[in-house]
């Protein structure tokens, strides 16, 4: 299988395709950690943001053959916004924490779970297994249990009763 180069995305790349409002709205995001997952895709990059008004934005910036930047949000402005800013940059200041994806491979949970597994080492206990609930609250030890089930008491039980 031939290996895809790396898309490459440039400062004046970002501010060519937006104004100066935007580019400083979307650094801002970047710097505040909004960008919270990213993918490699075959001409550029797809990025989850948060948004102001939405939890979350989809972002997909592709490179253009002429090095120009070209893509989508699914905010109200479409393009070129802060969302779309913010992806690029956090793509340009870490681009070790995106996740390159093959058209056919991505959004197949088995291959993001051995993607995510490559990136975080996840201790052998903390695992996802996929066990029952039953299974699974069956194997905590008693004293566990009884913590839990008070500490959930003491949270549910002033709104069950409030109105007795």
């Amino acid at each position: 299988m031939k290996e895809r180069k790396v898309p490459h995305i440039s400062y004046e790349m970002i501010q060519e395709m937006t104004n100066s409002i935007y580019f400083n709205r979307g650094e801002s995001y970047q710097k505040s950690g909004m960008v919270k997952k990213g993918w490699i895709i075959e001409d550029g990059i797809k990025a989850k943001v948060r948004g102001s008004y939405k939890p979350y934005y989809l972002v997909e910036m592709n490179v253009s053959d002429t090095m120009e930047l070209t893509g989508r949000c699914t905010c109200p402005i479409g393009f070129g916004c802060k969302h779309c800013v913010a992806a690029c940059l956090q793509y340009i200041s870490e681009p070790n924490s995106f996740i390159r994806l093959d058209s056919q491979n991505f959004l197949r949970p088995e291959v993001l779970k051995e993607e995510y597994k490559k990136k975080v080492k996840i201790q052998k206990e903390y695992e996802l297994n996929s066990i029952s609930v039953e299974d699974w609250v069956s194997s905590l030890p008693l004293e566990i249990l009884r913590t839990k089930f008070i500490e959930l008491w003491n949270y549910f039980a002033p709104n069950i009763f409030k109105d007795f």
